[in-house]
């Protein structure tokens, strides 16, 4: 029978386990430090206000595209 047994330094120095451990420290950061997520729920607030106004000038720019199609084709003569 082959058991073979990982030594236990092996395993707590290897890559998962550092970022496993590196993941868990970030999660109870944010989840017990107040100021931490104020500042994180702050950037996420102004990251999507500014997607938000994107968006909106993105809307507005295919509205005035769209007026100018319409008003080109009015002023085209018509064939006939």
């Amino acid at each position: 029978m082959n058991n073979h047994v990982t030594p236990f330094t092996h395993t707590i120095t290897s890559g998962n386990f550092l970022a496993g451990f590196g993941a868990g420290a970030v999660v109870t950061l944010l989840a017990t430090n107040p100021a931490v997520q104020q500042a994180l729920f702050r950037a996420v607030a102004k990251t999507s206000h500014m997607i938000a106004a994107g968006f909106a000038e993105a809307k507005e720019r295919f509205h005035d595209a769209q007026a100018e199609i319409q008003h080109e084709a009015a002023q085209e003569p018509e064939a006939s």
